[in-house]
């Protein structure tokens, strides 16, 4: 547990009930304002990673110091 930290989890095609749905380019790059000296680490599939980047990047965020990825499948 970390004061700062906090966690969600976007499901694009969730099966049955599931409060946060689609994906997480959209909510986070709304919480950008808000958040100081971020860190974002960006699992999953390439084609999201990739689309959430450049969305970050756009913004300000830098590729070299703020984002860390993995990808795990595509």
């Amino acid at each position: 547990k970390h004061s700062r930290f906090r966690s969600h989890v976007f499901l694009s095609q969730p099966r049955g009930f599931w409060r946060e749905r689609g994906r997480v380019v959209g909510p986070v790059v709304e919480l950008l304002p808000t958040l100081q000296r971020p860190i974002f680490y960006l699992c999953g599939n390439g084609q999201m990673i990739e689309e959430l980047k450049t969305g970050l990047v756009a913004r300000g965020v830098s590729r070299k110091r703020q984002i860390r990825t993995e990808a795990f499948f595509d």
